[in-house]
């Protein structure tokens, strides 16, 4: 899926084209980004980034939650989901 924001800007289902992608955003930006998210201490290698993505990818086809990447100018710039799916209230919760 992806949902068209601007002509330079749009999110999509993560997929295994992100994954070095986002190990490269985690590593570059692991000393900002580690006062909100655990995962950045555990993304040491491109293994777990792409262990990531196929967590992300298989969570997203069972429903359970539904994981973007940021893409402005052709380069991923961040990721946003919804998590925590109540399909029976109709909530869901938003992390980026």
């Amino acid at each position: 899926m992806i949902l068209k924001i601007t002509n330079d800007l749009r999110t999509e289902f993560i997929n295994e084209n992100h994954v070095s992608s986002i190990f490269d955003m985690v590593d570059k930006n692991r000393a900002h980004l580690r006062q909100w998210l655990p995962l950045v201490d555990r993304m040491q290698t491109i293994t777990f980034a792409d262990n990531f993505v196929k967590g992300t990818m298989k969570r997203n086809n069972e429903r359970n939650e539904y994981g973007f990447v940021i893409i402005e100018n052709e380069i991923v710039i961040g990721r946003i989901g919804v998590y925590k799916i109540d399909y029976q209230n109709k909530i869901g919760e938003i992390g980026y």
